[in-house]
């Protein structure tokens, strides 16, 4: 599944300006009991409850749990994409700065919806539409990097490996990384957001540039692909 899955959710949001208050009412009480009760254990009658709806106001937008789910997914998907991009530096002149206003608002938003983030981590172990739906959010961060590097650097491997498979793996260890800092860690022992973003900004930098920020060329070392 592609990003097809993405516009699948999208489809479904009503025309009137009243029926997508009443949804967007809907999903945010699914929201907050997903993330309270998990993927496996809430219940759609706890979400008609939060949303103070009656029972045939919430299937009237959303024919189940699994349909419901998608759409919180997709909402903060919309979320995480427009927050992992740099509005202030061009990532062409300034890469690092660049990365690190991506990263940091990718983990500020993830750290605040960690515990949905985590019911989606269960779902996608038991239901191959989430499971495909996590893979179509994830490719779509994934694309972009790769068009901006070869547009902006002419880069399209690193040592050998694509850009957009070492993009792929960097993405995997970013999510997982703001899973265990924020959902599974000790709040006294986790490190701070800007902290988080250092630390994953350090290894896409290094990985696609030399370690020094300043003056450097992408892909560092030998069989870079970029062009001259």
């Amino acid at each position: 599944m592609t990003t097809s899955a993405l516009s699948t959710v999208r489809a479904a949001v009503p025309r009137t300006r009243k029926g997508r208050l009443t949804r967007a009412r809907v999903v945010k009480a699914a929201h907050e009991v997903f993330a309270r009760d998990g993927y496996v254990a809430a219940r759609m009658s706890d979400v008609v409850i939060a949303a103070r709806l009656s029972t045939g106001g919430v299937y009237r937008y959303f024919g189940g749990k699994e349909d419901l789910f998608a759409a919180v997914i997709e909402d903060l998907h919309e979320k995480l994409f427009a927050a992992s991009r740099s509005h202030r530096y061009r990532f062409k002149s300034r890469p690092f700065e660049a990365l690190l206003a991506a990263n940091l608002g990718y983990i500020k938003l993830y750290s605040d919806n960690a515990a949905v983030l985590a019911a989606f981590q269960e779902a996608a172990a038991v239901n191959r539409r989430f499971a495909a739906l996590w893979s179509a959010m994830r490719l779509r961060h994934v694309e972009r990097f790769r068009v901006v590097m070869e547009r902006d650097f002419g880069l399209r491997e690193v040592n050998g490996l694509p850009v957009r498979r070492l993009a792929e793996a960097l993405a995997c260890m970013t999510e997982q990384a703001a899973h265990v800092w924020f959902f599974e860690s000790d709040p006294a022992v986790r490190p701070t957001v800007e902290e988080a973003a250092r630390a994953v900004t350090h290894v896409w930098y290094c990985t696609f540039f030399h370690q020094n920020p300043s003056g450097a060329r992408p892909g560092g070392g030998r069989g870079s692909g970029a062009k001259e």
